[in-house]
């Protein structure tokens, strides 16, 4: 977009939305979405299955992506299709579901871990992928986090090429192209409005730019120290606890799943503070309806951020969605009974149990897409 793209291609149009058990769902796209007629709002926003079976494994590709089996599905996005793309973690792949037939294909990956070279096509690379970004041209960006570098996949030719990382594990300054930098685990990635790579460098406790331009990587959140040294302070100030998600919201504030602070946080585009949004650093559980701030998160994995700025978070250890509200900061459960389980679609998405929920988006049709990690599935919450 001219547009910002967010965490895992969220896409921040200014869309027409209506509110489902306080989900937005989306009725009309602009920008790069298709016009939708406005159906008739549903009382329930409902929870079904788009890929994946719930057996851990791989049965193959070609085939309807609900009967594909899955092994622990982490990182989700859209493409400018409007398909869906994931990290297979386990499979070791990246796959696609294409948005008109629903057919599963393998993307990226060959099913194998480890690392045998680039400037081959990426379905005959080796990787261990754990999230995935759409850039503005549509090329494919994957974080291999075991091979410790961030790769693209060409939307034209389908090469694969490494653009941060050298696979060894560290951390050797910045201020130097993104190709000579080491990172160390980088688990989340997400592009800008301008086009710039952000890494989610969680052992170095930083968040990474890659400008786009230059290729040069810089660091513009935490100081490399584990921990938490409070709010209110410039970001590069700030410590950070395995930070394992990054995204753009609409105003280009840079946001960040601080996961073992058990904290939602957001760098100021115009000031570099940062602050907390969501979570009390308390990781538990005291219930929803209420600021964001005084509600505790378990280990929140990754976010998403919807047409109205309302945040998306997969609370992992709770096994909840949580809406923070944009208006109002009031957080609230949008999926997710808070039991380690599955129990079922078709259902009230709030009467659904989930296994570690990982990655959100939300796709161009305004449904948010859940990665339910141990049920082995892929679930859309919408009418």
């Amino acid at each position: 977009m001219a547009a910002t793209l967010s965490m895992k291609q969220t896409v921040l149009f200014a869309w027409s939305l209506y509110a489902v058990n306080g989900l937005f769902i989306s009725l009309t796209g602009c920008g790069n979405g298709d016009g939708l007629p406005p159906p008739t709002p549903p009382s329930v926003a409902t929870i079904t299955t788009v890929a994946g079976t719930g057996v851990d494994g791989f049965n193959g590709d070609n085939q309807p992506a609900t009967a594909a089996h899955l092994s622990e599905p982490l990182g989700v996005a859209v493409d400018r299709a409007g398909s869906l793309l994931m990290t297979d973690g386990r499979n070791f792949r990246v796959r696609r579901v294409d948005a008109q037939t629903g057919i599963i294909t393998t993307v990226a990956g060959t099913g194998v871990p480890g690392f045998n070279g680039d400037n081959q096509p990426a379905t005959a690379a080796q990787m261990s992928p754990i999230d995935v970004a759409v850039d503005g041209a549509g090329n494919l960006l994957i974080a291999d986090m075991r091979n410790m570098a961030i790769r693209r996949v060409d939307a034209q030719t389908g090469i694969i090429t490494t653009v941060a990382g050298t696979r060894g594990r560290g951390f050797n300054g910045d201020n130097q192209p993104a190709t000579s930098a080491q990172l160390n685990f980088p688990v989340g990635i997400a592009v800008d409005g301008a086009g710039n790579l952000l890494i989610a460098d969680q052992t170095n406790a930083r968040i990474r730019r890659v400008d786009a331009q230059t290729g040069i990587i810089t660091t513009v959140a935490g100081t490399g120290v584990l921990g938490f040294n409070g709010d209110n302070q410039p970001a590069t100030s700030a410590q950070l606890n395995f930070p394992s998600s990054i995204a753009v919201d609409g105003t280009g504030n840079l946001v960040i799943a601080d996961s073992s602070n058990n904290r939602i946080r957001r760098v100021d585009v115009r000031t570099g503070i940062i602050t907390t949004m969501a979570g009390t650093g308390v990781a538990g559980f005291n219930g929803d309806n209420q600021p964001a701030t005084a509600a505790q998160v378990n280990i929140p994995r990754d976010f998403a951020v919807d047409g109205v700025g309302n945040l998306l978070i997969a609370d992992g250890s709770n096994n909840r969605i949580r809406r923070v509200d944009a208006q109002t900061g009031i957080i609230t459960t949008v999926a997710g009974t808070g039991v380690l389980g599955f129990n079922g679609d078709n259902q009230p998405a709030t009467a659904a149990h989930m296994s570690d929920p990982w990655g959100v988006t939300v796709d161009r049709a305004g449904h948010l897409l859940i990665a339910d990690h141990n049920n082995n599935r892929v679930r859309r919450v919408g009418p």
